[in-house]
């Protein structure tokens, strides 16, 4: 929970510390907060209403700059179907000392952001353990800093548990990993036989068959597949 505190109020404070402005500011004003399980994200939430804003206020060096009244939106399952696209409309809203209503300060969320939460603004993330598949991590980090080229580059800070032996284990091969994270992608589980299966890749398979029987194994040979492939059924 320390360790917690600390990391999620240093990352709040440090926009106003680093005296950033403009777009910079913008990009690294909303937190996304991606956690593994509603339970974390619960705990999260509790600590956001008391010790985070009481951690932000000690490490802050002007009593003038302290990140206060923190702007909390969730996003999980909990949250309404009709809601949700508010939220997306509200992460959407810019940072600027002119809005009355200041922009999401904080944004818990599951694995729903994973896909289709497209929002070019944000660029900060603090990951709440590692994930258990590369693939949900591949996909939950890459919400952030998706604007390159009008925005900074996005920040992924990983916050791992010295009690969880995963945590420990990739923290130990964090360089390593990361240099070769593709490479730890898991295979997608297909079931044998099954309708939607054969309809995306069936078709593919009898390709293959079909250039190997009939010898158009070279790149090249792909223009005369047709022919070839007409004349043989024909005969």
């Amino acid at each position: 929970v320390t360790s917690n505190v600390r990391t999620t109020a240093a990352l709040l404070q440090a926009p106003v510390e680093c005296e950033l402005t403009g777009v910079p500011l913008d990009s690294y004003w909303t937190l996304v907060f991606y956690h593994n399980s509603l339970k974390e994200l619960g705990k999260t939430l509790n600590l956001l209403s008391d010790d985070i804003p009481d951690r932000i206020k000690a490490i802050s060096t002007y009593d003038d700059e302290i990140r206060e009244n923190l702007s909390v939106r969730e996003l999980t399952s909990n949250v309404n179907a009709r809601d949700i696209n508010t939220v997306l409309d509200d992460l959407n809203a810019e940072h600027t000392t002119d809005n009355d209503v200041p922009a999401i300060s904080v944004l818990p969320c599951s694995n729903m952001i994973q896909v289709g939460i497209d929002v070019p603004r944000l660029s900060l993330m603090l990951v709440n353990g590692q994930p258990k598949t590369t693939s949900e991590y591949i996909q939950a980090t890459s919400r952030v800093g998706r604007d390159v080229r009008n925005r900074p580059p996005g920040l992924v800070v990983t916050l791992f548990s010295a009690s969880k032996p995963r945590d420990r284990s990739h923290y130990e091969s964090f360089k390593s990993y990361h240099q070769t994270i593709y490479s730890a992608v898991e295979p997608t589980s297909v079931t044998p036989w099954a309708m939607p299966a054969r309809e995306r890749a069936l078709h593919s398979a009898l390709v293959i068959v079909v250039r190997h029987l009939l010898g158009l194994r070279e790149n090249e040979d792909a223009k005369n597949f047709s022919n070839i492939v007409l004349a043989f059924f024909k005969y």
